[in-house]
């Protein structure tokens, strides 16, 4: 089989049509799709008009090409996931699955071919049936994004490991197919977005479990990845120079824009779950406040400002070691083989990232009873629990953000519980750490 599949592979680099091919799929590959219909269409016309000479397998496989382009353009668009969209998920499923069946009866048609005159049909049947499986490929990708866009309201945690284990799935089965060098470039672009969210995935997962050096080493290939999805895409820098927005004069497509600002959203939070080891490399504070502040979301200066206009004592966000995957080491990095004592009592919720500097030991016992007889009603992440403390008059607000994270503010004075400025806050910053907004924007074909 391998020795057939080399031998088509050399003959078709002998066909005329190969040229053809070679453009059209690397217009597909950066983006191009317009070109390449254009190029699928002429060359189809061209066929057509020439008198007696035209291939009808060939003038149906550019046929199938051009159908293709306006398909892949409307994938990465996302436009067919907004409601607005009709028939949604069902009409880009259809439309690959309309491919899929074309192409599987032109294989067949070719493959069936004998003869020294037939060798032309042979090879395009194996092009054909490349182009199938990739088609194939991209049914499960659009259930996949469908399947992502409710997430963004869901008031209960993600099941991010669900999520990691479809798409693990998806480069598990598709991963060795459509290999011809023609569709290289489509294959490329295939592979990387689907390793992109691998690795945002996977960064959450270690995020979860604050492990720092794991997320680091994911959030670091993704970006990786990223670079080599838009390396052929002219880039502008936006406001914050750490965000790269790709320029719309070029009609850069949405999903690649998408996967950019979840990337970004997740280094955002990052800097926020980890802020003590990463200030500690910068060379001065002005230095790091300035990485801080080019990045999608600087957490820490929402905090400082919310704080300062609230008079907020203190606001932190507090971690639950109880029953984490890791023994908890604290901030600051750590030999892999190194013994420490698992957290018990009140250093079992510990805060994580605290502002001012400290949390208020003395007030810690009532966060960690809160934490635990409130955690039933935490499970609701759009919930904000309110507790005033008459015999030390202070006031308590707390969110659960994801995970074992939760949003603690404390004020030494009775506030309301209904105050709509604390509860916004706390709202926001739950919806922008958990990711719902991301993921709410593919449903929205969200264009930043």
């Amino acid at each position: 089989m391998q020795l057939k599949m080399a031998n088509s592979n050399a003959q078709l680099t002998s066909i005329p049509e190969q040229s053809i091919l070679e453009v059209y799929f690397l217009a597909l590959g950066q983006y191009n799709y317009d070109r390449a219909k254009e190029q699928a269409e002429k060359e189809r016309e061209a066929m057509r008009s020439a008198s007696g000479s035209a291939s009808w397998f060939w003038v149906n496989t550019l046929g199938m090409l051009s159908r293709l382009a306006v398909a892949e353009k409307n994938y990465a668009s996302l436009t067919y996931l907004s409601p607005k969209w009709f028939g949604k998920k069902e009409s880009m499923k259809l439309t690959y699955s309309s491919l899929v069946t074309d192409l599987g009866s032109m294989e067949q048609s070719g493959a069936g071919q004998t003869g020294q005159a037939q060798q032309t049909e042979v090879l395009l049947a194996h092009i054909c049936d490349q182009i199938r499986h990739f088609c194939e490929a991209r049914t499960e990708t659009v259930e996949f994004y469908d399947k992502l866009c409710p997430m963004g309201n869901q008031r209960t945690d993600v099941d991010y490991g669900e999520l990691l284990s479809t798409v693990d799935g998806l480069i598990a089965t598709h991963g060795h197919h459509f290999h011809h060098p023609l569709l290289i470039p489509i294959k490329q672009r295939f592979t990387l977005e689907l390793e992109v969210l691998q690795g945002l995935l996977k960064a959450h997962q270690f995020m979860l479990d604050w492990q720092f050096l794991p997320t680091l080493l994911q959030l670091h290939n993704v970006h990786s990845k990223l670079e080599n999805l838009g390396a052929n895409i002219r880039f502008k820098e936006g406001k914050k120079s750490g965000v790269v927005i790709p320029s719309k004069a070029v009609g850069v497509p949405p999903l690649y824009q998408w996967l950019a600002r979840f990337k970004a959203a997740q280094v955002s939070k990052f800097s926020l779950y980890f802020h003590d080891s990463l200030s500690k490399q910068a060379l001065s504070t002005s230095e790091f406040k300035g990485h801080l502040a080019n990045l999608l979301v600087d957490h820490r200066a929402k905090i400082i400002a919310f704080s300062k206009k609230a008079d907020a004592l203190n606001v932190s966000v507090v971690y639950d070691t109880n029953n984490a995957i890791e023994v908890f080491k604290g901030h600051g990095y750590h030999h892999p083989y190194s013994q420490h004592e698992v957290p018990t009592g009140l250093d079992s919720y510990p805060a994580i990232f605290s502002y001012p500097e400290e949390k208020p030991i003395r007030l810690w016992p009532m966060v960690v009873m809160l934490l635990n007889s409130k955690a039933d009603e935490l499970t609701d992440l759009d919930r904000v629990i309110y507790s005033f403390d008459k015999t030390q008059s202070m006031t308590y607000f707390i969110t659960r953000l994801e995970g074992r994270f939760s949003l603690v503010v404390i004020f030494n004075s009775k506030k309301s519980e209904r105050d709509s400025y604390i509860k916004s806050f706390m709202q926001e910053m739950n919806m922008l750490l958990r990711g719902s907004n991301i993921f709410a924007s593919l449903r929205l074909g969200h264009k930043n």
